[in-house]
């Protein structure tokens, strides 16, 4: 397949909110793990998951999906390999929103370097944030496609696609 077709692939409206329902559950599943492994105690946690109020932005997410696909074009195993590389992009995306956002943080460049380290070895993203996903993913689903119309995605499509 051709940079194009994968385009036009992970931009067709189904997909469209599939994506941005997957990178969003990873950058929520995600930023709640990072913020318990910095805090106390799961109160502690919650407030401040609470007080910074991160979420991710759909332009950045459909930018993070060109890129890995120019990433990945070529490989015989893309669908695997763009569904790790869009988690690890969710995940980089919740942690460095998480170090910018939180002064309280301590050491957040040691901080930083230990998560990113995780993520890089597969290590992050365990069995249970796995079943969480799995769990809320047809919620994530539902509530994307209340957001993106058809009409809409064609618009989405056709930006992809001349961005190329």
């Amino acid at each position: 397949m051709t940079i194009e077709d994968h385009i036009k692939e992970q931009f067709d409206h189904k997909q469209i909110i599939e994506n941005l329902a997957k990178y969003e559950l990873y950058y929520q599943i995600s930023l709640s793990h990072i913020v318990s492994e910095s805090e106390f105690d799961v109160k502690s946690t919650y407030k401040k998951i609470n007080t910074l109020s991160l979420d991710i932005d759909p332009e950045t997410v459909f930018y993070t999906i060109i890129s890995i696909i120019r990433h990945f074009e070529d490989t015989s195993t893309f669908e695997k390999n763009y569904l790790v590389e869009l988690q690890k992009h969710a995940t980089i995306h919740a942690l460095e929103d998480y170090v910018k956002k939180d002064k309280e943080l301590l050491n957040p460049e040691t901080f930083l370097a230990s998560v990113v380290e995780k993520v890089n070895d597969g290590t992050f993203f365990t069995d249970t944030m796995q079943k969480q996903f799995d769990s809320e993913y047809k919620i994530s689903v539902n509530r994307w496609q209340n957001i993106i119309a058809e009409e809409l995605s064609f618009e989405i499509k056709s930006k992809a696609l001349g961005i190329l």
